[in-house]
């Protein structure tokens, strides 16, 4: 992410109240001293509840997004309607949100149609094994995706044919 849009960024967290003055100011420190290539050492390096000079300030939503898929397992079709429903109530005020957002959607109709095709292949003995992969994959994937998006990263999930863009 470049000097600019980070700024951007950042700013904009503080005018929705997500950063205090003092994070703000901090966090525009760190990304301008970062930006003049100049290094510091020792405790003065990165102020005690501030990111380090280059580092993301990131919110929760990615990795709901992605544990959301898991909301399935509690309720039918709650891996459906949850990360839809938590992509629209913050796709506004979450830029970052975007490109998890259609990765999670990629992911959901290509999971439906795995499923169908392996419902499909059943009397064949040949879906149930592809129903079980399924289930392991529609459990791992989203964890993986979470923990991803916790560290800054936008994984697509393997094997995903990008439907949603």
């Amino acid at each position: 992410m470049d000097m600019v849009a980070e700024l951007e960024r950042l700013e904009q967290l503080h005018a929705a109240g997500r950063l205090s003055d003092e994070e703000f100011r901090s966090a525009k420190a760190a990304v301008l001293h970062a930006a003049s290539g100049e290094t510091r050492a020792g405790p003065a390096a990165a102020p005690q509840g501030s990111p380090a000079p280059g580092a993301v300030v990131s919110t929760p939503w990615p990795v709901l997004l992605h544990v959301s898929l898991l909301a399935g397992l509690i309720v039918p079709l709650g891996g459906f309607i949850v990360p839809i429903v938590l992509w629209n109530m913050k796709k506004d005020g979450e830029p970052e949100l975007a490109p998890h957002a259609t990765v999670v959607f990629n992911w959901m109709i290509l999971s439906v149609l795995y499923f169908a095709l392996s419902w499909l292949l059943v009397p064949l003995l040949v879906g149930i094994p592809l129903l079980w992969m399924l289930g392991v994959l529609a459990l791992v994937l989203p964890i993986v995706g979470a923990v991803k998006a916790a560290n800054g990263e936008v994984w697509p999930y393997p094997g995903a044919i990008a439907f949603w863009r």
